[in-house]
């Protein structure tokens, strides 16, 4: 991750700067959605 800024020197352990609030938030949903159980496949119509 690059910017130009400097988020970390106004990041707090109880006000994080919404760059790394945004990051954590974005790996907990991943993280997530790999341990919810996989949606059942579409059905697909044979061709005839």
């Amino acid at each position: 991750m690059a910017t130009q800024a400097h988020p970390e020197l106004s990041s707090r352990p109880t006000r994080p700067h919404p760059l790394f609030a945004g990051l954590i938030k974005a790996a907990l949903d991943h993280q997530n959605a790999q341990d919810a159980p996989a949606a059942k496949p579409l059905r697909t119509v044979a061709a005839k």
